[in-house]
């Protein structure tokens, strides 16, 4: 699972890479990011809950029943996604008009198009690891990327810009549909059971919630920025407002896959937790120190001279990952416990608006990220806290505490040190 996320990842970030490279402007590649921005804003946080729920609710079930539930978290995502799209094509001017005020989006359809098949495929890589197939995961999972790759850049460089970039999205989203319904038909029986419909729904709903309420930061970032900037602002934001590379997608993943254990024995996931996180922390914290010593030349070298000023906002972007090291919310989410998540959803939310607003007129673009990590941490230490007096788990069980602060303290003294060059 870790290793398709890096794989999806790195064909997201060559995409990225490349597009600079082409004869497209800064405003186009704005208005391509602004594509994915919107259909990921409105699509991330109930595919996220359905998938999780998923992983948490999939152990308990044997043989046939284990086809029959899959079907169903198939039925369950393609009716959430026509209510998604629904509302969309009926407020889509209202709705897209915080991040492109100039008028109607020019390019709604094909984004309703790519949300339309794009969403349920989403299901493919959680079979594959569901049905423990991993040779066929990072199969696809290599697909996936040179394929994302060829269809969004070929255009681009035939001709066709941004028109054809997202042409080239829409195909690819309709590939991965139609191969979704193959993998189905080998691994679900194609038969509605509302038990299970009604099981999984109750589960996922407040799970979902609490991730759009939690993911709804980068929504108030992007959003302050793109009605106090331009879309060159925008661009040169979002090209920063970007995490480690590849360490969010690993932060993810297992957290995802981890649900499973937890679900299972919560006893011996604990010490697994914390093994699998300590060996996360040896790779990307060195990763990330060297990034935020080097990201004024990267960002030159990577994009062009433009999104320089991207890398003071990716070095406060990488502060992050302090929290995503930490992972009490997958030990919440195996014991079914989502409504502390959301709760503290709710109040990290509040705090990123809060300090987002203030920040922004003192620090701009700067200002919003410096929310952003804020917010996080404080979201984090609410999780860790409930573990510990509600569910008697100490953090020490699960988090190896002296790795975890020594390479903080490093971290944030590498960043006062980047500041002074």
């Amino acid at each position: 699972m870790q290793a398709f996320q890096l794989l999806r990842f790195g064909g997201q970030m060559l995409v990225n890479i490349l597009l600079t490279k082409s004869a497209l402007g800064l405003r186009d590649i704005g208005l391509f990011d602004t594509f994915l921005f919107v259909t990921t804003s409105i699509s991330f946080f109930w595919i996220a809950g359905i998938t999780n729920s998923l992983m948490a609710l999939y152990p308990k079930r044997e043989g046939e029943e284990r086809k029959l539930f899959l079907f169903n978290a198939f039925f369950l995502l393609v009716i959430a996604n026509l209510l998604i799209c629904i509302a969309f094509g009926v407020f889509s001017n209202q709705l897209m008009s915080w991040v492109y005020p100039e008028g109607e989006f020019p390019h709604k359809w094909l984004l309703l198009l790519f949300l339309l098949f794009n969403n349920p495929s989403f299901l493919i890589e959680h079979i594959l690891y569901l049905e423990g197939k991993p040779k066929l995961l990072f199969i696809y999972g290599t697909g996936v990327m040179l394929i994302n790759v060829f269809l969004v850049l070929l255009p681009v460089w035939l001709g066709y810009g941004l028109q054809g970039a997202l042409l080239g999205l829409v195909v690819f989203a309709i590939l991965k549909f139609v191969l979704l319904l193959a993998v189905l038909t080998r691994n679900a029986r194609f038969q509605v059971q509302p038990a299970m419909f009604k099981e999984h729904s109750y589960i996922a709903l407040p799970l979902a919630l609490s991730i759009f309420v939690s993911g709804a930061g980068d929504l108030v970032d992007g959003y302050l920025v793109s009605t106090h900037f331009d879309k060159g602002v925008f661009a040169i934001f979002r090209y920063g407002a970007r995490e480690l590379p590849f360490a969010i997608m690993l932060a993810n993943a297992f957290s995802t896959a981890a649900i499973l254990h937890v679900a299972k024995d919560l006893e011996t996931s604990l010490p697994f937790i914390k093994q699998r996180a300590r060996q996360m922390m040896h790779l990307l914290f060195p990763i990330t120190i060297i990034l935020m010593l080097t990201s004024k030349w990267l960002y030159v070298w990577v994009f062009r001279d433009e999104f320089v000023s991207s890398a003071p906002v990716f070095n406060i972007y990488l502060l992050l990952l302090v929290s995503r090291m930490v992972f009490p919310q997958t030990i919440l989410n195996g014991l079914k416990q989502t409504r502390p998540i959301l709760i503290f959803a709710l109040m990290e939310i509040s705090l990123n608006v809060l300090l987002s607003i203030v920040f922004i007129q003192w620090w701009g673009i700067l200002g919003v990220a410096c929310a952003t990590v804020i917010s996080s941490y404080f979201d984090k230490a609410c999780l860790v806290s409930y573990n510990w007096i509600k569910n008697g788990i100490t953090p020490t069980t699960y988090i190896d505490l002296r790795w975890w602060l020594a390479y903080t303290v490093l971290l944030f003294f590498v960043y006062g040190f980047s500041l002074t060059f």
